[in-house]
């Protein structure tokens, strides 16, 4: 995650915060189908 939101973190930080809560809501999910192994790291 932090590779994916480094570029915009400074510059955009809405839309970066915004990403990560949409990205964690992605692996949240993926770990809840057993896709991934654990739950979104939290930042």
């Amino acid at each position: 995650m932090r590779d994916a939101l480094g570029p915009i973190w400074t510059t955009m930080p809405v839309t970066a915060v915004k990403v990560r809560q949409r990205i964690a809501a992605v692996l949240n999910y993926s770990n809840s189908e057993g896709w991934h192994p654990a739950e979104a790291p939290l930042l």
